[in-house]
């Protein structure tokens, strides 16, 4: 009877037999017991008929119980096989005597159960169960003084045909079920193996497929940001700057899910890491919540924020993901909150000389969370709303990258939740205290002062047409002498016509010759030269110091604001060679 695969596992999941595998070779092995067995009734009935009825009761008692088991499930477990099989064994010793061995069926019994678990985790109690029983069985009927009056008054050829029948039936059933032992497990595996690489396969498409749709997703968000920048420079009308607002709003949250989905593929991967930096603890979180005020202004919502006077030190962490993960937990309860306040609490558990424990917690008066769906919160684009009152926008996975990267830190992230009586939720992390002066670290302020980049020949390598232009206007309002070119061909091109460019601003995404090609001719004879890697793909640190290796200068990331380009041209272009005369 051929198997049924199993379920698809995950790449990272335990793999764990299907159930229905271990039912069917269960019902595998007993039809091939009922059916041997018909054929001892008949040897039996040739002996004594009380020994054939015994047989066929035995057989008939089986094959209820397998009508019983597809029937009522429930009602009949497998002990309930393994009890009758052994009282059968206990029965024929009695009416054939010691001298018959029939205990040797014990043997077959004890490599069929195996082919019966359903490899759970307690599975290993199960099977000494059932080897004890079998094993105080073999001594009862060999050591034990039983009374044998009720023996059938056999011959002595009848014993001796007797004894060679169970001999032969015993080593006979135990060569059957080891080969069909070997060949189920063979089968079995051999499918788990070819659905575990499928499984791989699918996970290795699907996250190409979420690198691309991201590069593909922040290409065009690119020229909208771009797009909107410019116009709220240029024009004054207060309507249409609501307008504007409304369509960066709309890009944000865009790129805020696109970001999301890249990064959910990279915790998945492994391939996530953290970076340090030192920043003050307290400040960070201070301006990071006054970010929220006028979105819970707008809603009608009451914002408080306590945050503890012992957090004003300088530590080091990723600040960057340490906002994240609590940016992630204020939307979350600003989502599901329509009426009544949402509370940010910061403080120190315990502070030393060399570190801090962090508590932080995000209370909210909101619609809560069931018991049932409390396990399934931090669950991958996992959403509590399910009816039109309570689904909310977005990929369901802001508490799962928010747990996941507070794992990377050390924390987990809690909730206390009761459904209609809101939810907090909390988390605890110990960073470390930077031993130097308070002054010295914390970031200085900047002057506003427009950047200007007079005097600066950049080469712009861009296929994207809107891209190009944005990226030429900004350059270009900052008094840069922009060479545009569309392709990797022609950039190199353009590059032998001259090379007194103080910058090249490289996308790696462009077609004929890409930017890494193209990143191996500048390294090898234009290596003066600066080169940015221009990408809308999210890099990891591993593919930062990559990019690095093979040449790169640094990298910006588009969709990019006009200062941070412009801010990252200068510190390059300007250290590198003088601007041409």
């Amino acid at each position: 009877m051929p198997l049924i695969p199993p379920s698809i596992p995950t790449a990272n999941s335990q793999i764990v037999p299907d159930i229905k595998e271990a039912q069917k070779r269960f019902y595998q092995s007993l039809m091939m017991v009922i059916s041997y067995t018909l054929f001892q009734f008949f040897i039996a009935l040739s002996i004594h008929p009380l020994l054939a009825y015994v047989v066929g009761g035995v057989c008939l008692f089986a094959a209820i119980l397998v009508v019983l088991k597809k029937i009522l499930p429930f009602l009949v477990s497998k002990i309930c096989f393994i009890v009758g099989i052994l009282a059968g064994i206990f029965l024929l010793s009695l009416l054939q005597g010691p001298a018959s061995m029939v205990y040797l069926y014990l043997f077959p019994l004890v490599v069929v159960v195996p082919l019966w678990l359903e490899k759970k985790d307690y599975a290993w109690i199960e099977m000494a169960s059932y080897y004890s029983a079998a094993l105080v069985l073999v001594v009862i009927i060999c050591f034990f003084n039983i009374d044998y009056s009720y023996r059938l008054n056999l011959s002595a050829a009848q014993q001796v045909l007797i004894r060679q029948v169970n001999i032969v039936s015993a080593l006979l059933y135990t060569v059957v079920f080891v080969i069909a032992y070997v060949y189920i497990e063979h089968r079995y595996h051999s499918a788990l193996l070819l659905q575990i690489q499928k499984a791989e396969e699918s996970i290795v498409v699907r996250n190409g497929f979420l690198s691309n749709m991201g590069h593909e997703i922040r290409t065009p968000l690119n020229g909208i940001v771009g797009a909107a920048n410019y116009l709220e420079k240029n024009i004054s009308s207060i309507t249409q700057l609501e307008y504007i607002g409304i369509i960066k709003f709309c890009s944000q949250h865009i790129l805020g899910l696109s970001n999301d989905l890249l990064d959910h593929k990279k915790i998945e991967a492994g391939e996530f890491t953290l970076s340090e930096n030192q920043f003050n603890l307290k400040q960070l979180l201070q301006q990071n919540c006054s970010t929220f005020v006028n979105e819970f202004h707008d809603k009608g919502l009451e914002f408080k924020v306590n945050i503890d006077e012992a957090l004003d030190v300088i530590v080091a962490s990723d600040e960057l993901r340490l906002i994240q993960v609590i940016n992630n937990i204020i939307g979350n309860a600003l989502k599901f909150t329509e009426h009544g306040f949402v509370k940010f609490e910061a403080r120190s558990l315990t502070k030393k000389e060399s570190k801090i424990q962090l508590y932080c917690s995000v209370e909210d008066s909101g619609i809560g969370i069931s018991k049932e769906n409390k396990d399934k919160i931090f669950d991958s684009f996992s959403k509590v709303g399910t009816t039109p009152t309570t689904a909310k926008a977005g990929a369901g996975l802001g508490l799962s990258i928010a747990q996941s990267l507070l794992k990377l830190m050390g924390g987990n992230l809690m909730v206390d939740s009761e459904e209609y009586k809101g939810s907090t939720f909390f988390f605890t992390i110990t960073l470390p205290i930077v031993k130097t002066k308070f002054a010295e670290n914390l970031p200085q302020q900047k002057s506003q002062a427009p950047i200007n980049l007079q005097g600066l020949k950049i080469l712009v390598a861009e296929d994207n047409k809107l891209t190009m232009l944005l990226t030429t206007r900004v350059l270009q309002e900052a008094q840069a002498d922009v060479v545009a070119t569309l392709n990797g061909a022609t950039t190199l091109q353009r590059l032998k016509e001259e090379s007194d460019f103080n910058l090249i601003l490289l996308d790696l995404n462009m077609p004929e010759i890409d930017g890494y090609d193209v990143m191996k001719e500048i390294k090898a004879h234009y290596a003066h030269i600066p080169t940015l890697a221009f990408t809308a793909n999210l890099l990891n640190n591993d593919t930062y110091q990559s990019l690095l290796r093979q040449g790169f200068a640094d990298c910006v990331l588009k969709p990019f604001e006009p200062e941070e380009l412009l801010t990252t041209v200068k510190r390059f272009a300007s250290k590198q060679i003088k601007p041409r005369v």
